[in-house]
């Protein structure tokens, strides 16, 4: 029956995506292979190196697994050797491949959190900017109502601006203690 549903589904092949054809030729060579069917294994073993999809991950170490059991079978020691280095091969391409994901994933949330980090910092940078500017309208508004009687409003506004945007070393008296 699986011979009879693989084919079926081959029928198909223009409407169906090339990773289950790949998927699909696979199957049949390692069914054939359980059959001793060693020249349908080499057919449909040629159908899948003839797809794209043969070179995507797995493609390689399927194709290699399979060429493996196939020379084991048939007694064929060096092209067995072969097959295994090329699925040895296959693996560590897919674990190079996995780590190499795996390193950009952890770069990627890496640099997020940098960012985070520093749309945090900015944002509190903001609230402190807010605040001192809020304190220099209060303390401006604060000296006008001292000095109103004596008209000298902005001496004390331009010393209250001073002393806020000075440094704590350059910070004389608060402009209300220089009465």
């Amino acid at each position: 029956k699986g011979f009879e549903y693989s084919r079926k589904a081959l029928s198909y092949r223009t409407e169906i995506p090339e990773r289950t054809v790949f998927m699909i030729y696979a199957s049949l060579a390692k069914a054939y292979l359980d059959q001793d069917n060693f020249s349908m294994v080499s057919v449909y073993l040629d159908s899948c190196r003839q797809l794209t999809t043969s070179r995507e991950l797995d493609g390689p170490l399927t194709m290699a697994e399979i060429k493996y059991a196939l020379h084991k079978r048939r007694g064929d020691k060096s092209a067995a050797l072969e097959a295994l280095e090329e699925m040895v091969a296959a693996k560590k391409t897919i674990q190079d491949q996995e780590r190499d994901k795996l390193i950009n994933d952890l770069e990627t949330k890496y640099q997020s959190e940098l960012k985070e980090a520093r749309i945090a910092e900015l944002n509190q940078q903001n609230r402190i900017d807010a605040l001192q500017i809020r304190s220099l309208i209060a303390l401006a508004g604060v000296a006008g109502l001292l000095d109103r009687d004596r008209g000298d409003i902005g001496a004390h506004a331009e010393a209250a601006v001073a002393y806020l945007c000075g440094s704590a070393s350059n910070r004389g008296p608060h402009p209300a203690q220089q009465r």
